[in-house]
C-alpha cells in the first residue's frame, strides 16, 4: 500500500498542499489532471526525488518520508522524449 499522509510539497513557485490518498496493496493508482496541477511532482515526492514540505509517504508499514531514493525500493520512469 502507499499513503500519502496530509502532504504539502513547494517547488519553485508551485505548491500542493495538503494532499492524502491510499493505493490498497495489489491496486493501481492513476493520476489524472490538467497540465500544471501536480502529478509529476506528486510522484517524484513519491519516489523521493523532491522532498514534501510537511506529511508522511508510507508504503506498507514502513514510514520512507525521510529516505533517499535508492532507499525506498520504487521505480519511477518519467514521460519524457529524451527515454
Amino acid at each position: 500500500m502507499i499513503t500519502l499522509d496530509n502532504i504539502s510539497i513547494t517547488a519553485g513557485a508551485f505548491q500542493l498542499d495538503h494532499v492524502s490518498l491510499k493505493v490498497p496493496h495489489r491496486h493501481y493508482g492513476i493520476l489524472m489532471g490538467a497540465t500544471g496541477t501536480g502529478k509529476t511532482t506528486l510522484l517524484e515526492a513519491i519516489a523521493g526525488l523532491i522532498p514534501i514540505t510537511n506529511g508522511s509517504i508510507i508504503f506498507g508499514t514502513r514510514d520512507v518520508t525521510s529516505l533517499k531514493p535508492a532507499e525506498r525500493n520504487i521505480g519511477y520512469v518519467p514521460q519524457d522524449s529524451a527515454l
